[in-house]
């Protein structure tokens, strides 16, 4: 379970960096009104393309950035789990037990993982 918003993340992130709006919409060549919109719960959800420049402005990766809105608990579950063998059977079940912001975060997670395929694979 996620303990807080991708909007809390990325103020989050911000703060913990000591950027402003504007210094952060300068890194990711975005307005600043549309990280506030970001920032603010429930506004608006930015792409997995603008959190990829959020990430690399403040130096992490997107997966990072996902791993910092688990809870301690969420962590050690995930490296249990770690030991079993990845079967996909029933993921779309799974996925639709989900709350809608949860939803959606796998959603952005599944679209940086293909854009990561599409590298690799560009790269091959």
């Amino acid at each position: 379970m996620f303990n807080i918003t991708i909007a809390q993340r990325i103020r989050q992130l911000r703060k913990l960096k000591g950027l402003t709006l504007e210094q952060l919409a300068r890194r990711t060549e975005t307005e600043p009104s549309t990280l506030s919109r970001y920032e603010s719960e429930g506004i608006r959800n930015p792409s997995v393309t603008v959190l990829q420049k959020i990430c690399d402005a403040v130096g992490i990766t997107l997966p990072e950035f996902f791993e910092g809105m688990e809870s301690v608990d969420d962590i050690a579950a995930t490296a249990s789990q770690k030991s079993r063998s990845c079967d996909t059977s029933g993921l779309e079940q799974r996925a639709a037990a989900l709350k809608p912001e949860l939803r959606h975060m796998l959603h952005l997670y599944l679209e940086y993982l293909e854009y990561l395929n599409r590298k690799e694979d560009a790269n091959a």
